[in-house]
């Protein structure tokens, strides 16, 4: 991304695509949080430095974050809130498979 400055994400769900789409996106954004309701996943070494959340709305209510990639399933509720902040967001279909390139990055 030359001199500019990283588009700054927050991901909701880290589930098994969550994790795949963190994987994909780290090398290309700045990563600020991921969210989901397991706590479990949350205790990922990979997660160094990045902000983690059992509950959602604090990771759209963050205004650090430029997108959030939406991975929960629970679209209804979640992209509502979102639109309602006026922050950038992108609901993945399930199943799907996506690169940087459907980002627009090469």
């Amino acid at each position: 991304m030359g001199g500019s400055m990283k588009l700054k994400v927050g991901i909701v769900g880290f589930g098994l695509i969550g994790k795949k789409r963190f994987n994909a996106l780290k090398k290309i954004t700045d990563i600020i949080a991921v969210s989901d309701i397991n706590k479990d996943v949350l205790q990922n070494s990979e997660l160094k430095g990045v902000l983690k959340l059992s509950n959602w709305k604090e990771l759209v209510n963050n205004n650090d974050i430029d997108l959030v990639i939406v991975d929960n399933g629970s679209t209804d509720q979640t992209t509502a809130l979102i639109e309602d902040k006026g922050v950038a967001y992108h609901q993945f279909p399930f199943p799907s498979v996506y690169s940087a390139r459907n980002f627009g990055v090469t």
